[in-house]
């Protein structure tokens, strides 16, 4: 009978301590702070530069000075969206900007870059967001 009963504790005790290591663990993970809305953000800019691409506007941006898809792209934005796009050279000096109208860039933003070809020449695509 003492067997059975010191098995008993034992097996309650490794039992409690599970549970509390549990808990505590637990606990730290609900602390952490995960920003998802900025790996939304992210997700948002990251696939608009990729549609730019796919659907040529940034190479015509490029190659068209005067054309104003760019505009038009961030025009269709969200209304809680705000953007900023900039196609640089390879000197990194900046060839064709675009901006949403009505947002003003605040101090925290993301930024997000892609590569492109036009003309046999690499260009980068920087695109600036942030939520309003």
């Amino acid at each position: 009978m003492k067997k059975g009963l010191i098995f008993t504790l034992d097996a309650t005790l490794a039992i409690i301590v599970a549970a509390a290591l549990i808990l505590s663990i637990m606990f730290y993970i609900s602390k952490i702070n995960v920003p998802t809305q900025n790996h939304d953000l992210h997700r948002r800019l990251r696939d608009s530069l990729i549609v730019l691409e796919k659907n040529k506007v940034l190479k015509n941006s490029v190659l068209n000075p005067s054309s104003t898809d760019l505009q038009d792209f961030l025009v269709s934005l969200p209304a809680n969206s705000c953007a900023k796009i900039e196609i640089l050279n390879q000197n990194n000096l900046v060839v064709k900007t675009a901006t949403k109208t009505s947002c003003d860039q605040p101090e925290e933003y993301l930024v997000v870059r892609r590569v492109f070809i036009a003309n046999n020449q690499a260009y980068i695509a920087k695109m600036v967001g942030w939520y309003t």
